[in-house]
């Protein structure tokens, strides 16, 4: 039996890359609203307050608006167009990150492959040693090119997430594309483009590990699917809320009192993990307040 490159999605070729790419870019455009409403609750902005209710078995908690609820609010204080603010820097972090991501995997790729068709080598038989050794190269590929895409994108999420977020105190600031570059330019410079890429990049490296891991062991092994899943979420998830809010510097959405100033990414894991935040904006509609003690 040939070797199998285990934890490697199917063959690109059997798609068309173009139709790929316009239908991403179509969901995209579909799910930004809901996208918009989790990067405002991911920052901490809760402009519904909580109300209590009881549990299925009787105990009182504070319940948080869902999502679409959260959504319906931004309609009705600032408009439908509110849902889409940041859209355009969002659309152009997809389509630069899946194009150098794509560039950067085909160049590290093609030595192999070019070795392969010079000697007319055909795959071999392998134990399970060989697969993990081939397994593991692949990911160290993916994550090259991923890493590489993630920094070459990363400005146009710093402009989306601001886009969003100067919801929270009502500024202007950063309502087209151009007008936000300068006022990145002007106020945080160069750098002010990649800030919050470290625990991005820590959330994609750990995504894909963990992603292209379980796919190993349930191709190998039949892993439970579901479970496997519902890890890699919680995972990105947390490593996305840090990246997002170190996005906020000089915004009213990121400054005392909505948010208080961290030393740094790691100061604010530490802060979001003792109140028991680092999954927030994970759910969509049954969200509850952490601290419940006003309900006793």
């Amino acid at each position: 039996m040939a070797s199998v490159r285990f934890g490697t999605p199917p063959p690109k070729d059997e798609k068309n890359p173009a139709l790929s790419l316009m239908l991403s870019m179509a969901m995209t455009t579909a799910t930004y609203p809901l996208t918009s409403v989790k990067l405002l609750v991911q920052v901490g902005h809760e402009p519904i307050p909580a109300v209590a209710t009881k549990t299925f078995f009787g105990n009182t908690v504070m319940r948080l608006p869902g999502l679409f609820q959260y959504g319906k609010h931004l309609v009705k204080t600032d408009g439908y167009l509110r849902l889409y603010s940041g859209l355009v820097p969002r659309l152009m972090n997809q389509f630069i990150g899946l194009m150098v991501n794509d560039a950067a995997l085909d160049a590290l790729k093609s030595k192999d492959d070019s070795s392969l068709d010079a000697f007319k080598l055909e795959p071999a038989e392998t134990n399970i040693q060989d697969d993990l050794k081939s397994f593991t190269v692949e990911t160290c590929k993916h994550t090259v090119a991923k890493c590489v895409a993630v920094v070459v994108a990363h400005p146009f999420q710093v402009l989306t997430v601001r886009m969003v977020v100067q919801y929270v105190g009502k500024e202007t600031a950063y309502s087209g594309l151009v007008s936000s570059v300068k006022e990145i330019m002007n106020n945080h410079g160069i750098t002010g483009f990649f800030d919050g890429i470290v625990p991005r990049l820590v959330g994609e490296v750990l995504s894909l590990w963990i992603c292209r891991t379980l796919h190993f062991l349930v191709t190998k092994y039949g892993l439970d699917k579901e479970v496997a899943s519902r890890k890699e979420i919680n995972m990105l998830m947390h490593c996305h809320v840090k990246s997002n809010i170190f996005l906020l510097n000089r915004l009213a959405g990121g400054s005392p009192p909505n948010m208080p100033i961290y030393d740094d990414w790691v100061d604010c894991f530490k802060h979001l993990r003792s109140g028991g935040n680092l999954w927030r904006g994970s759910s969509v509609l049954r969200r509850t307040l952490k601290d419940n003690k006003k309900c006793h």
